[in-house]
């Protein structure tokens, strides 16, 4: 049921299980802290008071209504305090108190609340998932790589091409899939932008300053030289080289060009793998290609997140939610494989079908949902 053609890459925003209004920054954290333990102090007074007066003022109580209530505030010091050990730790600026673990995301309908990145490979024959995980990342810049190695772990191999959306383009993971042999189709965030306008309002975009390798110079669309005049150093990274043009303030469109006196473009020592990866996405061929992702990746996510009707999670902290992520994964395969075997097309060795008859008991065929196993 895999075929090892293509192989999309993706991820989606899944809600976690807390409240946005449960969301602290470190002064509300301290606040709340110091009000807790204030009103603890004045409930131990109060109890304390209780045991001297029971007889006369409280002829019915034994304390235990403020012994509960002394508990549940302890129980809430404690999450306060962990929460504030968490932003401490992660050097956040908020920190949810009933999930500390999740992370403020924008998910696509541009709502922010707390969530986990959920990163998901597909392959293109069957929607079958063949790789999953878990991110505390709001981006999708980190999850390339990690993905990619637990494809080749899970399958033993790598797909003959892959696709993933302008979230992941990095030159990092450009770097990598080239040193892995994967024939990636990858856009950035500009690509999309500027096929979109007209010619006339991206003549001036860095894309149309063509680089000299001989000369170490940048051309501008008007034909005029740009010559390198600064060096940035990035730690791990080759260096940011800067270019600046030298007629600049004779030229005629100067104003549509730039808003300084002269123009300049920096450029990345990996820039030619941007460039490669735009032409091959420009072709005939690699839009064909990259059009396998909308059909391959994003549907599977509408089935796991939408046709189960869970757009949240249940579980909380990151080793749960990767737990039930992996699981809502798994029942999406096993979903696949049941309909495959219902039709014929798929058939497992020995007694297997027995247990997969069994699951669905009681459901249509059409449904094909697991007992004990509907998320």
């Amino acid at each position: 049921m895999v075929g090892l053609g293509h192989i999309a890459f993706d991820g989606t925003k899944l809600k976690a299980n807390a409240s946005v209004r449960q969301t602290r920054d470190r002064d509300g954290l301290e606040k709340e802290i110091e009000r807790i333990k204030e009103q603890m102090r004045q409930m131990i007074q109060a109890s304390a008071k209780i045991d001297e007066l029971e007889d006369q003022k409280y002829p019915d109580g034994d304390g235990s209504e403020i012994a509960e209530e002394l508990r549940k505030k302890e129980y809430r010091l404690k999450k306060l305090k962990y929460a504030r050990e968490v932003l401490r730790r992660e050097k956040l600026e908020k920190v949810n108190v009933t999930d500390p673990e999740s992370r403020l995301m924008k998910n696509s309908r541009k709502v922010i609340q707390p969530s986990y990145n959920g990163q998901i490979a597909v392959d293109d024959k069957e929607q079958v998932i063949v790789a999953a995980d878990i991110s505390q990342k709001a981006t999708d810049h980190a999850e390339f790589k990690p993905l990619v190695e637990q494809v080749e772990r899970n399958l033993e191999a790598l797909p003959k091409e892959g696709s993933a959306d302008a979230g992941y383009s990095s030159y990092d993971n450009l770097e990598f899939a080239e040193a892995k042999g994967l024939d990636v189709y990858m856009p950035d965030n500009f690509l999309e932008v500027l096929d979109e306008k007209e010619e006339s309002e991206k003549r001036y975009h860095k894309s149309n300053f063509c680089y000299d390798e001989v000369r170490d110079t940048c051309i501008c669309p008007e034909g005029k030289e740009l010559k390198r005049w600064a060096e940035q150093k990035r730690e791990g990274k080759p260096p940011l080289l800067l270019y600046r043009g030298e007629s600049c303030r004779e030229c005629a469109v100067r104003e549509r060009c730039t808003t300084g006196e002269v123009r300049t473009v920096s450029r990345d020592g990996r820039e030619p793998l941007l460039e490669a990866m735009r032409e091959k996405l420009r072709s005939e061929e690699g839009k064909r290609i990259y059009k396998k992702r909308g059909y391959t990746v994003e549907p599977v996510f509408g089935q796991i997140k939408w046709g189960s009707r869970k757009p949240s999670m249940e579980l909380r902290g990151l080793v749960k939610v990767r737990g039930e992520f992996s699981l809502m994964c798994l029942v999406h395969n096993v979903k696949k494989i049941v309909k495959k075997v219902v039709e014929g097309t798929v058939s497992l060795p020995g007694k297997s079908s027995q247990p997969i008859e069994m699951a669905m008991l009681g459901y249509r065929e059409e449904q094909l949902t697991l007992v004990g196993a509907s998320m």
